[in-house]
């Protein structure tokens, strides 16, 4: 059985070779970039240095792709073959905008944008540092030793009184 299995892989894979590639990218990245073999459809991906390795033979296409970048088809000459590897120039996909609209909202909050379904309780900064105070294991004792809770019970009493 082993036998037959490599009999068969070295007949699929006769006259192919790996072949190195470089793509080149001006203004962009040339990391994932996908190369694909149409006719094998075997596939790779560049990595940081935009390099890739893939097994060829003569007249397969290759298509490189990547979301960033503009389609490019390349098909492998005997002389791609011959000098085992290939340098692939790619040029960055340009999207115009003609109109942006910047709108300023001040006042988003989680339930406008739909991610809760009830009014949460809005507190006033001297109500924050009070809730924080009286909260928590040692910070309540502490704070009430130091006169601290009392001092901000005052402050959001007076925070109040001013907002009315």
């Amino acid at each position: 059985m082993y036998l037959i299995v490599s009999i068969l892989t070295t007949l699929c894979s006769y006259g192919q070779i790996t072949i190195y590639g470089v793509v080149k990218v001006e203004n962009a990245s040339a990391e994932g970039i996908h190369i694909t073999n149409l006719v094998s459809e075997k596939a790779t991906i560049t990595n940081e240095k935009g390099e890739f390795w893939l097994d060829v033979i003569e007249d397969d296409l290759l298509v490189f792709s990547a979301v960033h970048l503009n389609y490019w088809r390349k098909s492998i000459s005997a002389n791609d073959i011959k000098n085992g590897r290939i340098e692939i120039v790619m040029t960055a996909k340009v999207s115009e905008l003609q109109e942006v609209v910047v709108t300023e909202y001040t006042k988003i909050n989680a339930q406008d944008l739909g991610i809760i379904n009830y009014k949460p309780v809005s507190y006033t900064p001297a109500e924050r540092r009070l809730r924080t105070a009286t909260t928590g294991i040692l910070d309540p004792l502490l704070n009430w030793i130091s006169g601290r809770t009392k001092r901000l019970k005052k402050t959001s009493e007076l925070s109040k009184k001013n907002l009315c």
